[in-house]
């Protein structure tokens, strides 16, 4: 009798658990923005590549590879012959200068988010061959690829050759590293080019932690220190940099909530500007995001509050109002780019999502997807929130019960905390070193050994002796099933199993368990 009044109770908290879930409001973001995905992929096949090599910025300092931009807000001073040196006008975008640079940029993250996003809809594998070639050209190729420094952003003429707040002009590049996520499945991504784009992105993010300009920029006071962190945050994801990460999340919980925030959420230093609308919508949209891509199933950024009760429901909540009704914004009208604002914000659907309020995702729905106002483009850093919504969740790492095998096999099938979802191909399914969905270790041979009844034996190989911290995991089927070969590249990865590429994973195959003797 206890036993069935147990099952009873059982059956009723989770009719009630699946209850509850299906009254938590949603939004069907695929089918929402399939049209406008697949319009903007299509135009995107015919794109040609684009480079920032194309463009030679005259007043630079650097080389072919470098990007160059000049400061938004910086004017000719009417008051010399050559204009030197130049005068701010802030919130006034000076037309004339270069801004080449930036709007390839922008192409190429308009292109190849589109393309993701239509490859994670359709799995056409036309999308994907057509976003691996415009990432081969922008980031890999040495002759038109762009180098993974911002030394010469923002540049003002008399002044300086660049400056720390030029790292905001690489912000829209975040939406790269989710493409190449959803793209991971494609055989237009090859473990190569994989390993080359984690590369660029990893080399970057070192760039902006080391440099004096990247530190002068994480240390502001403003918007330009939250995008900075949302652009590690991503960067570190992508290219596996936990230690980034960490800081990111203690950037946001010690800093940004409680400095940059007020007690009625608004934001304080964004209200000063000429554009307090603009850079308020701005500043929200990318606290959200950083909400989006830092938390974790231990650590949900959503639900985080200071003592006082600041936190990005209240921030949201101060600004829902005025995006639902423009004309009831307490201040002066921004100066620039009033009458398009607002646009849809990315932010305010992932709130929405993850707090589960209704009425900010049904505003997202009413609101205009594509801006056509260079200005309100300039400051929206997510034109596909799709590739944001289906990160797989973080999974605790089993412990490994051999602790003498390599490092690798912790790679095999558990999570970690950038790399939520490591992937295996079937050329491992081919190469016999997959069985039952795992990747079998290579075991060094001071450590040769079987493993325990009824489990898959270890892959044993002939090779010269060598210490196991030394031993290079190889992440390309062997070409010699009794000998490890290093000529494709593998002793490359020796004591950075961090580096290693990750290929998608494959469903639906039976690996052949069997050993050579």
């Amino acid at each position: 009798m206890k036993k069935f009044s147990f099952l009873i109770c059982r059956i009723l908290v989770i009719s009630g658990q699946f209850l509850a879930a299906a009254a938590q409001p949603g939004v069907d973001v695929a089918a929402v923005d399939r049209g406008r995905i697949l319009q903007a992929a299509n135009a995107a096949l015919d794109m040609a590549p684009v480079t920032i090599t194309q463009f030679r910025a005259k007043l630079s300092t650097g080389g072919s590879n470098d990007f160059y931009s000049n400061g938004d807000y910086w004017w000719p001073d009417p008051d010399k012959p050559d204009g030197l040196p130049y005068i701010q006008r802030d919130g006034q975008t000076n037309p004339e200068n270069f801004n080449r640079h930036r709007l390839a940029i922008r192409q190429l993250r308009d292109g190849v988010a589109a393309l993701g996003a239509a490859y994670q809809l359709t799995g056409d594998e036309r999308y994907a061959d057509k976003a691996a070639e415009l990432l081969r050209v922008f980031f890999l190729d040495p002759a038109t690829r762009m180098n993974p420094h911002l030394r010469f952003a923002q540049a003002v003429p008399g002044r300086s050759p660049g400056r720390g707040v030029g790292i905001i002009d690489t912000l829209h590049l975040i939406e790269v590293p989710m493409a190449i996520g959803a793209l991971q499945n494609s055989r237009a991504i090859p473990p190569e080019t994989l390993a080359g784009l984690k590369q660029w992105f990893g080399d970057y993010l070192e760039w902006m932690i080391t440099s004096r300009n990247g530190q002068e920029e994480a240390a502001a006071k403003n918007n330009h220190a939250v995008a900075f962190w949302l652009q590690a945050a991503v960067f570190a994801r992508f290219s596996g940099d936990e230690v980034c990460l960490a800081e990111a999340r203690r950037q946001f919980k010690d800093v940004f909530v409680p400095e940059q925030m007020a007690a009625d959420g608004s934001f304080p230093a964004e209200l000063k500007r000429t554009k307090p609308y603009g850079y308020s919508i701005f500043q929200l949209d990318n606290m959200a995001t950083l909400c989006q891509v830092l938390t974790t199933p231990t650590e949900n950024l959503w639900a985080f509050e200071s003592p006082d009760g600041r936190g990005i429901r209240k921030a949201m909540a101060y600004l829902y109002p005025f995006l639902a009704d423009k004309t009831k914004w307490p201040l002066k009208p921004d100066v620039q780019a009033w009458d398009t604002w607002p646009a849809r914000p990315p932010g305010l659907l992932f709130a929405g999502l993850a707090l589960g309020e209704k009425p900010w995702l049904e505003l997202w729905e009413k609101l205009p997807p594509d801006p056509a106002d260079p200005e309100v483009q300039r400051n929206i850093a997510i034109t596909q929130p799709v590739l944001w919504l289906y990160i797989a969740p973080r999974r605790a790492q089993a412990p490994v019960r051999n602790p003498e095998i390599h490092e690798y096999r912790k790679y095999q099938s558990h999570a970690s905390e950038s790399n939520p979802a490591p992937f295996f191909s079937q050329r491992h399914a081919r190469s016999g070193r997959v069985f039952r969905g795992r990747l079998k270790p290579i075991v060094c041979p001071e450590t040769r050994q079987e493993r325990r009844q009824g489990q898959a034996r270890v892959l044993r190989h002939r090779q010269p002796r060598r210490r196991c911290g030394q031993f290079p995991a190889c992440h390309r089927p062997l070409r010699d099933r009794r000998t490890l070969r290093y000529g494709h590249g593998c002793a490359a990865y020796a004591g950075h199993p961090e580096k290693i590429p990750r290929r998608p994973a494959v469903s639906g195959f039976q690996a052949d368990a069997r050993q050579d003797g």
